[in-house]
């Protein structure tokens, strides 16, 4: 499995910053499909803006990514290619690795500005539940 993580540094002990498009480096790092074992994680140059920041995570065929906020122009490629975006601001590319092998990593589910829910059933945070009656519950 490939994830892509950017990092304000050159090794994957670098910090996740704040957002995407302003970190250093963009590692593309391979993990073991059955342990999750980061088994590479090559430094790509820095580009110049979040299109092609995301078209270069589109071309390396990562399935996710991990990084701070999103800009709406890249965070729309990346949902529209199904790459899975997660928050790691504050980690160091090993600790966002780990915690998103266990499922410890909070998702994007709209884009930097954007206050609406795409499918996922959450508005700035809240969940949506629904009773066995089908209403709608706040959670």
């Amino acid at each position: 499995m490939k994830i892509a993580a950017a990092a304000h540094g050159c090794d994957t002990k670098a910090v996740i910053g704040k957002r995407l498009q302003t970190e250093d480096t963009l590692f593309i790092l391979e993990l073991d499909d059955d342990t999750g074992e980061l088994m590479t994680a090559d430094p790509m140059p820095k580009t110049a803006s979040i299109l092609e920041l995301a078209l270069l995570i589109v071309e390396n065929d990562c399935e996710a990514v991990i990084s701070g906020i999103i800009e709406k122009e890249g965070f729309d490629i990346l949902a529209k290619e199904q790459v899975t975006r997660y928050k790691g601001t504050g980690l160091t590319v090993l600790e966002a690795v780990e915690k998103m092998a266990g499922r410890q990593l909070e998702l994007f589910t709209h884009a930097e500005g954007e206050s609406h829910s795409h499918e996922h059933g959450a508005l700035y945070g809240q969940s949506e539940i629904r009773n066995s009656k089908g209403k709608r519950e706040e959670g």
